[in-house]
């Protein structure tokens, strides 16, 4: 398994899972990204999702932020900010989803 994290613009891939004993076996095919290695390869990606990604976060998100010092995506109509929201609570009314 490769991990994938970029600390500080560089890259990094290690072959076990953060927190568990390095002798454990673990499938070298499958990969395990960190939440902010995600957000900047859609940032950086050419694909029209990444792309639709990259709007909302620098049209919406970030000038909310700014402004309010929070993001609520409950208040938005946009489709990303409502998949969000429909995942949450997918993951929150069926925790084996999270645990796979």
């Amino acid at each position: 398994m490769r991990v994938l994290d970029s600390v500080q613009g560089s890259s990094n891939a290690h072959n076990r899972v953060p927190g568990q004993p390095p002798s454990q076996v673990i499938q070298s095919n499958s990969w395990l990204a960190s939440e902010g290695w995600v957000y900047r390869m859609l940032m950086r990606g050419d694909s029209q999702a990444a792309e639709a990604f990259r709007t909302w976060i620098a049209d919406e998100v970030v000038p909310t932020i700014r402004k309010t010092g929070k993001y609520d995506a409950k208040q938005s109509t946009n489709p990303i900010a409502m998949g969000l929201m429909d995942e949450l609570k997918a993951r929150l009314l069926n925790p084996e989803v999270t645990q796979r």
